[in-house]
């Protein structure tokens, strides 16, 4: 269940980050797809932002001069609490290295970064980096090097499908290291199995 506290108590906690880590499109898609997906992905963003998490998406600086989009996704990757993958079949491409090498540098190079933060210390990648599926994309989406982290499927945008995706996560069998809910990881839960 996603913790509400009183303005008071939330005005002394630090409100958590989070990155959203996606891959754009997929060689064959039609800019209706595109369009489609990226819009998903950003109402997740801006509903995260809503309920009290800190929410980082490229999209958000889509018209900034100012943004390095070479060093932009890793650096979020690294600084943020929490990297939440919103896997869809283009994304799966990138980190499995399918994808053709002209197409999805901004993802691969997320990707890039995450696999190294996993060789560095894979207790806290395993604490950190969560799966998200969203509207548009299904379990057959997620890496296989992925499916022992932490997964929310999210059916519905809207508050109650994100708390009720928080609350009933689904958990790679035996995962105890998720059972601590705290205000500051809101992602953190004890649901296990299928859910959504």
């Amino acid at each position: 269940m996603f913790t509400r506290v009183s303005s008071e108590a939330a005005e002394n906690l630090e409100q958590p980050s989070a990155f959203i880590s996606y891959a754009h499109s997929k060689p064959g898609w039609r800019r209706d797809e595109t369009v489609a997906w990226k819009a998903t992905v950003l109402e997740f963003a801006v509903l995260l932002r809503k309920m009290g998490i800190d929410a980082e998406l490229d999209q958000f600086h889509g018209t900034d001069p100012e943004v390095d989009w070479n060093r932009f996704g890793p650096k979020a990757a690294r600084e943020k609490d929490f990297v939440l993958i919103a896997v869809g079949a283009a994304y799966k491409e990138r980190w499995e290295g399918d994808n053709e090498p002209t197409e999805g540098a901004g993802a691969v190079r997320e990707v890039n970064e995450l696999m190294g933060q996993f060789n560095e210390r894979q207790d806290d990648f395993h604490r950190r980096v969560k799966v998200v599926i969203l509207p548009g994309a299904d379990h057959s989406d997620l890496p296989a090097e992925l499916s022992n982290l932490q997964r929310f499927r999210i059916d519905e945008l809207t508050e109650a499908g994100v708390e009720e995706a928080l609350s009933d996560a689904d958990q790679p069998a035996g995962d105890a290291s998720a059972c601590a809910w705290a205000a500051t990881d809101p992602f953190a839960n004890c649901g296990a199995g299928e859910h959504g």
